[in-house]
């Protein structure tokens, strides 16, 4: 072989060399950016999945939070709801036919009763000089309404005892109280018919005594207004005795 030929050869070799060598890294390079898409997308999928989760923790911390405070706000509404019935006491109970086609009510849990000191104003009668006075006289009653049971101690009246030493009332013992409802310091008592019952002269101011110091001796009652029957009265008695407003404590 003659030395161009052996040149010739040479020079072939080494383009087919070269273009072996850019192919191969021509696919390599290929190979690399198609693992790095890959990594890529992996990453972008991983980056979804974990802001799909936040969201969905995040909502599910907002649910929980709603019904939480939902929860509260039932029981504080509940809890309103008891104090306003603890100032508002009926004592008369219908059985006519309507009533009783009504559905039961639900009852409400009724509070722990407590024992408590209270005071009645009952009338000592002087046979010596026939004067009347208004004096407190103790009584210890269980309740949990410690305004409705004074009134009702009021309404028994004296004991055997207190009747000996001239202790008496002007009181009927057969009165009623059918409501009691307590509003800005003023206790509004509704009495049946019985509440007339011989109300005339001292009888009468004496008995409106009695009713208005022994409402009045709880630091939540200023002031009394009575109502007979449910019905406001600007007088009573056969004297005209006004009880159109609220009464207070008058200087005996």
């Amino acid at each position: 072989m003659s030395q161009g030929s052996r040149k010739q050869n040479s020079t072939q070799s080494r383009k087919k060399g070269g273009s072996t060598s850019r192919s191969a890294a021509a696919k390599k390079k290929s190979g690399n950016t198609t693992q790095t898409k890959k990594v890529r997308n992996t990453s972008t999928t991983t980056a979804m999945y974990a802001l799909a989760i936040m969201v969905l923790m995040t909502v599910i911390i907002i649910l929980i939070n709603y019904l939480f405070d939902a929860g509260r706000g039932a029981k504080n509404k509940q809890n309103t709801s008891d104090k306003v019935i603890s100032l508002d006491f009926r004592t008369d109970k219908k059985t006519d036919t309507a009533d009783a086609d009504k559905p039961e009510e639900k009852k409400v849990e009724e509070k722990p009763v407590s024992e408590q000191p209270v005071k009645i104003y009952l009338i000592r009668f002087n046979d010596k000089t026939e004067h009347a006075s208004l004096i407190p006289v103790k009584r210890t009653i269980q309740t949990d309404f410690p305004l409705r049971d004074a009134m009702q101690e009021l309404i028994k009246g004296p004991t055997q005892s207190e009747k000996k030493r001239g202790i008496l009332s002007a009181v009927p013992a057969n009165l009623r109280i059918k409501s009691i409802r307590c509003k800005n310091g003023i206790a509004t008592i509704d009495f049946n018919e019985t509440i007339e019952e011989g109300a005339n002269g001292t009888i009468l101011l004496h008995r409106i005594d009695q009713i208005v110091f022994t409402a009045t001796q709880f630091d939540t009652v200023n002031g009394v207004r009575i109502t007979i029957n449910g019905q406001n009265r600007k007088f009573i008695g056969s004297d005209g005795l006004s009880i159109s407003g609220s009464l207070y404590r008058r200087r005996l």
